[in-house]
């Protein structure tokens, strides 16, 4: 679903609009996308950051022990078809200008490389990863491209590489990657080892469920105004930051002393890990996650700021206060929630084989004479949690492994025949 057409917006008089000429761009954009399409508010947030992030750049973010830079690594992860995965990226990409040139989707490692030799900047969008990432473990033609990713994601100012007598140099290299999958090819396709090795951590894994539905409609005049509004403020900021040498982001002293006090707490709760993989993985995650939570502050300031940062910057300084650094932590907080339950107990590729198998077998003893079993009664002999359940359940569902039914107020569950 594109929404992108220039005839419309230039040849179609625009109406007298009331748009807060001092809204946030994030604002701004959820109001546009959240109109156009039923997708997980999450998804839209997750689509305006990485806006954000473009139109920022490589704008370094003072932190030891070196610069960091607020670049955005973003899968989307929801049901085929239900939570319009789809639709919130190509609603995202609507807003960029039609003269902004993205990265290829679909890459070699000589080809990102040589795409970056010429636009070192930009974003790579996917619709649908779960491919790509398996090809980089399976293909020979992919190999190092997970070693490579890892190593950009830093946005290197110097790049120089030799693969396959193709010498590559690049410069002030920073790209943002926008992509999606569902649950269960994420499943499928993902090991622990993805994360400990430092490839997969480096995303920020966006779990989706749709929680309104609405009918598609004729697009108005008003949609594109929406459109052109977003775009001008996504063009204020790109121009600021694109075009004021030596612009740089720094915390103020309670914003870095909360971003501490978070990186401290959560690396105590890996330290009290008592399985050694749990707290390898849940470690590598943190890590990663704790760079999410400063480059999360620097775009919430921007967003906060975005229609008076020039009187906010103090010799091309963009100061980060603590309120973007609360919201950068819940944030993230938000996220780790999901994450860490889903790859600690369910996306381990034997535990969840194993689990589904106990699924299957359990629904088979419990099941009354037409083959139906209760939640109430799965969930008693699952020994999980009722999130860990619901979860089992949900890829269960998609693998096409049970069917379900209501039977009054209870949800009731049997083994799909194939």
């Amino acid at each position: 679903m594109s929404v992108k057409n220039s005839d419309l917006l230039t040849e179609t008089p625009l109406l007298t609009t009331n748009f807060d000429s001092g809204s946030s761009f994030i604002a701004a954009y959820k109001t546009y996308a959240s109109l156009l399409t039923d997708a997980p508010d999450v998804y839209h947030d997750f689509c305006g950051l990485t806006l954000l992030s473009l139109a920022v750049g490589r704008t370094p973010i003072s932190m030891s022990p070196y610069s960091m830079f607020p670049n955005l690594w973003t899968i989307l992860i929801g049901r085929s078809g239900l939570e319009r995965k789809s639709s919130a990226i190509n609603l995202a990409l609507s807003v960029l200008p039609d003269d902004y040139e993205t990265l290829p989707n679909d890459f070699t490692p000589e080809g990102l490389q040589e795409s970056l030799s010429k636009a070192s900047q930009g974003l790579i969008s996917k619709e649908e990863i779960g491919g790509f990432l398996e090809s980089i473990k399976k293909k020979d033609y992919m190999s190092g491209t997970a070693d490579l990713l890892c190593y950009l994601y830093d946005c290197p100012s110097r790049y120089k590489r030799t693969l396959r007598s193709l010498r590559f140099e690049l410069s002030n290299v920073c790209f943002s990657i926008l992509a999606a999958t569902t649950p269960s090819r994420f499943v499928d396709t993902v090991k622990p080892s993805d994360f400990n090795s430092g490839f997969l951590s480096r995303f920020l894994i966006v779990y989706g469920r749709r929680e309104v539905s609405f009918p598609r409609r004729s697009m108005d005049r008003t949609d594109f105004q929406r459109l052109e509004h977003c775009r001008a403020l996504w063009k204020n900021i790109y121009s600021l930051f694109h075009e004021t040498k030596n612009l740089s982001f720094e915390f103020d002293e309670q914003a870095l002393e909360l971003v501490n006090a978070w990186q401290t707490m959560r690396e105590e709760e890996a330290n009290v890990c008592t399985d050694p993989r749990d707290a390898d993985l849940k470690g590598s995650i943190i890590t990663r996650m704790s760079d999410y939570v400063i480059k999360l502050s620097a775009l919430y300031e921007v967003n906060s700021v975005s229609k008076s940062i020039v009187s906010k910057l103090v010799e091309s300084t963009l100061l980060i206060s603590s309120a973007s650094v609360e919201k950068a932590c819940s944030t993230i907080d938000n996220l780790l929630t999901l994450q860490t339950t889903n790859l600690l107990i369910l996306l381990t590729a034997d535990n969840i084989s194993t689990r589904l198998v106990k699924l299957t077998n359990v629904a088979k003893a419990k099941a009354d004479a037409d083959g139906w079993v209760k939640h109430g009664t799965l969930l008693q002999h699952m020994n999980m949690t009722a999130y860990e359940f619901k979860l089992l359940l949900q890829t269960a569902y998609e693998r096409e492994l049970i069917e379900t039914k209501q039977e009054g107020k209870a949800t009731c569950y049997r083994p799909k025949l194939k």
